[in-house]
Parts: structure tokens; C-alpha cells; sequence
């Protein structure tokens, strides 16, 4: 017979372990809640919650999985996997402009574009299927929009005739389109300054449709 010892497992711990493991995995959620309403440059705040996320997920698979409990190269490789994986997500993020595209530029950078005749394509209702798709409904709350019910921001009912007389001497359309563009430029008192440039994932239409559509919540 061979005397070649084989690898064991290392013994489970008890229910104490796991309520200590439970309750460092509430503190990093309340640390991670707390982080959202910290104003911080984009870039910064999304490396911060992709960090929490990888921790998280490492202690979640160490110890409920068992993983740390288990053979070595299994945890070993989990955690190559999970280090590869969280570099090919910043490096999607960094690619798209999530992360290392530099802070906004002032307001009195360059001058606000004043609202031109739209094409035949430009309408409210193709404003009110951008709001949806774009994600604005995960944020904001909208009467009568389907999944508007969002509280990360301010309401939207009645913005049109807020918008007027927000940032004098700017119009309704201009302040709206502002706030899409270059939404640090005002935050709303209450609300943290969370909101990204929507600007940018738009085509002209989809962004005046969606200022039109914005126009009509009086």
C-alpha cells in the first residue's frame, strides 16, 4: 500500500465564527452605504465600490462557501480568478470613461449651447422611452412612468417649471440640459452629487427628445 499522505480538509470553525464573519460583512455594507452620500470623484467612488465588492464576495465564498476550509489550491485559484476578473472590469470601466476621465469641467469653461429647431425625430415620447432605457427611472420618480419611482434623486414632477427659475439668467431647456451634461453644476439641496454626465450615451435626438419630454412635466 502507499504511504503517500493525501491532502485533507481543514476543520470547519463553529456558529461563532459565522456570526463574526456576518457582522464584518454588515460593517462593510454600512461602510459601503455611508460612501454612496460622500461626495467623490466618479472615478474614485467606482474603484472604492468595486474594491468593497471583491472583499465581500472573497469573504462570502471563504468562509459560507468554505473555501478557506478547503484544499489550498482551490482558494488559491478563486482568488487569481477574482483578481483577473475585477482587472478586466476596471479596465472596461477605464475604457469607457467610468474611471480615469477626469473631473467636469466648470461652468464657465464653455457656453451653453442654446436649444435649436430639433429634427423631425426628436419628440417627448421618444423623450420618455430614453428616460426609461437610459436608467434616469432607477433615480428619479416620475407620475404615470412605468419603474419612475427611483429616490436616489429628486423628484421630477413639476421640474419644467422648477427648471425656470433654478440657475437665472438659465432657461428651463438650458438648466435641463446642464443638469444632463454637467449634472455637478447644481446638485439639489438633500440629494448627493451621485448623478453621472448622461450627455454622453445620447444621440442628439435622444437628448432633445429627452429635454422635450422633461419640458412637459409642469
Amino acid at each position: 500500500m502507499s504511504n503517500v499522505s493525501k491532502p485533507r480538509e481543514r476543520p470547519h470553525p463553529g456558529p461563532t465564527t459565522y456570526i463574526k464573519v456576518a457582522l464584518v460583512l454588515g460593517a462593510l455594507t454600512v461602510i459601503e452605504v455611508a460612501a454612496f452620500y460622500v461626495p467623490a470623484p466618479q472615478g474614485l467612488r467606482v474603484a472604492f465600490f468595486l474594491l468593497f465588492t471583491a472583499v465581500e464576495f472573497s469573504i462570502v465564498a471563504m468562509f459560507y462557501m468554505h473555501l478557506r476550509y478547503d484544499r489550498r489550491i482551490f482558494a488559491g485559484l478563486f482568488l487569481v480568478g477574482i483578481l483577473v476578473a475585477t482587472a478586466i472590469i476596471a479596465a472596461l470601466l477605464a475604457l469607457y470613461g467610468v474611471i480615469g476621465g477626469g473631473g467636469s469641467a466648470p461652468l464657465s469653461a464653455s457656453p451653453i449651447p442654446t436649444f435649436e429647431a430639433p429634427p423631425a425625430t426628436v419628440s417627448a415620447s421618444l423623450g420618455q422611452r430614453v428616460f426609461a432605457t437610459k436608467g434616469c427611472v432607477a433615480c428619479h420618480t416620475v407620475t404615470g412612468v412605468a419603474g419612475a419611482t427611483g429616490q436616489a434623486g429628486p423628484v421630477l414632477d413639476g421640474v419644467a417649471t422648477r427648471a425656470a427659475s433654478r440657475r437665472p439668467p438659465l432657461t428651463a431647456e438650458q438648466y435641463l440640459r446642464e443638469s444632463i451634461g454637467t449634472p455637478t453644476a447644481y446638485v439639489v439641496d438633500g440629494f448627493p452629487a451621485v448623478m453621472p454626465s448622461s450627455q454622453g450615451g445620447m444621440s442628439d435626438a435622444e437628448l432633445q427628445s429627452l429635454i422635450a419630454f422633461l419640458l412637459t412635466l409642469q
